[in-house]
């Protein structure tokens, strides 16, 4: 549903790259989506809080294509960050990873910047909130750009209600 050309062949050409990654990978250790396959789960439920609020979302002047790309891409870096057992469900980190990275929204906005995807970067920067929850921009901040807030609340509810695995 990306309109957008550039953002389109940037988004399908990272997903027919990692596809198989991003498919068995969680969306967490332990918080949201814990379990094999949780990052696709997770991200399918972003895309759609984006479209069901899309007309709310567009009273603060975002591109839909940013918002889509933004929930796409947002956990994008945990296909690097975390390491999953497919067999037994187990997850930890990839401390190879770690040595060059501190988080996945690190990588996501990185890659997005680098790639001229500006509003895209921020939303990703955003997205957990506050930095004591490993967040880049902090939302109590004043004068921030108010689709920067999108992709945080769209997120916050797929982790909030997405399914945990208790085992």
């Amino acid at each position: 549903k990306i309109a957008d050309n550039n953002l389109k062949t940037f988004v399908r050409e990272l997903f027919s790259k990692y596809e198989k990654e991003f498919k068995i990978m969680p969306a967490a250790k332990l918080m949201h989506h814990n379990y094999v396959g949780g990052l696709l789960v997770h991200t399918v439920e972003c895309l759609e809080l984006a479209e069901r609020n899309f007309d709310f979302i567009n009273n603060i002047k975002v591109s839909r294509d940013e918002v889509l790309a933004a929930c796409i891409l947002h956990d994008f870096g945990k296909i690097y960050e975390y390491v999953i057992n497919t067999e037994t469900g187990l997850i930890d980190y990839n401390e190879e990873f770690r040595k060059d990275w501190l988080t996945h929204s690190q990588y996501a906005f990185a890659l997005c910047m680098s790639n001229g995807f500006k509003n895209i970067a921020k939303m990703i920067a955003a997205h957990h909130g506050r930095v004591d929850w490993g967040s880049m921009i902090d939302l109590s901040q004043k004068d921030l750009e108010p689709y920067v807030y999108a992709l945080h609340h769209i997120d916050d509810l797929s982790a909030k209600f997405g399914k945990t695995d208790v085992s």
